[in-house]
């Protein structure tokens, strides 16, 4: 989510930094009301995932955490790798033991289809 957010902090820096020339603030807000936009939304969505009273945004602290939250990811991965594969050996094995029984019956059939045929001939 930072990094949609970071591309706009350059706009809202410009536009605040023209604060003292009312002119060009205002024309400033006019030519960039998308990204200006954008900046508050992200923002504010930000500013919503934090749990912390003062609502700052430390760039520093979010960074640990993240690299704090892959980590665990990383370490889970393994862990899930391998039930994956487990997975994907019992659905394997469930899809070979229905074909194994189809074709199973599809002999017994045959079996006593062809039993069925000699049992018909009369004997002579």
């Amino acid at each position: 989510m930072y990094d949609q957010y970071e591309p706009y902090i350059k706009f809202n820096k410009e536009y605040w930094s023209l604060k003292e020339h009312p002119v060009r603030f205002k024309m400033y807000a006019k030519q960039h009301n998308s990204e200006l936009t954008y900046f508050r939304t992200y923002r504010s969505l930000l500013k919503g995932m934090i749990k912390e009273d003062d609502k700052t945004i430390a760039i520093g602290k979010w960074r640990k955490e993240l690299a704090k939250l892959y980590s665990e990811a990383d370490s889970l991965e393994g862990p899930i790798t391998g039930m994956n594969r487990k997975l994907a050996a019992i659905t394997i094995l469930q899809f070979n033991k229905k074909d194994l029984e189809r074709m199973l019956q599809n002999e017994r059939h045959e079996i006593a289809r062809e039993s069925g045929r000699y049992r018909s001939i009369p004997e002579r």
